[in-house]
């Protein structure tokens, strides 16, 4: 059948080491057979397009004997997990915890979104300032607000202190 392509005119694999010495051309998926990572040749530029795991639980994750460097969310707990070469253990990222230069002084939007969504939602108005630990919700005024399919809580304390809730309706 003329017109058709077969996977050869698309698609490659070969070895981490090489991708390097390889000539990207626009349109091509390129596998690595070693690290199980996928790019995708755009333009003049080449693209990791994977680097997630998700065909586990995550007891089966903490048995892996020789993780691939990917992020691997369990199927079961949806957590997701990093291995660390340095330390030799699985890394919970939930536990993570981000460090910021205490000089840096500036409103962070946050953005939220459930396993199933497709797209995270913000709202730009909802901020986080790392440095004062102050989290901005001008528009809350009311107890309750939505970012999308978020719903924002707030209760004003005895301390006259605010309460911030956070759920998916």
């Amino acid at each position: 059948m003329s017109g058709t392509l077969d996977n050869t005119s698309i698609l490659t694999k070969g070895l981490q080491s090489s991708l390097n010495e390889t000539a990207i051309v626009d349109g091509m998926l390129r596998f690595t057979t070693d690290t199980g990572r996928l790019y995708l040749d755009v333009g003049t530029e080449r693209v990791l397009i994977s680097e997630t795991v998700d065909l586990y639980t995550e007891a089966q994750i903490k048995q892996i004997l020789a993780p691939l460097p990917k992020v691997y969310v369990s199927s079961d707990t949806h957590r997701s997990f990093v291995y660390s070469y340095s330390s030799l253990e699985w890394v919970d990222l939930a536990d993570v915890k981000l460090a910021v230069s205490p000089a840096e002084d500036v409103e962070k939007t946050l953005w939220f979104s459930e396993t199933s969504d497709t797209q995270p939602e913000y709202d730009a108005s909802l901020t986080y300032n790392t440095s004062t630990d102050t989290l901005t919700v001008p528009n809350i005024k009311t107890t309750v607000t939505y970012v999308g399919n978020m719903r924002i809580q707030n209760a004003e304390n005895a301390d006259h202190s605010h309460t911030i809730t956070f759920d998916f309706t």
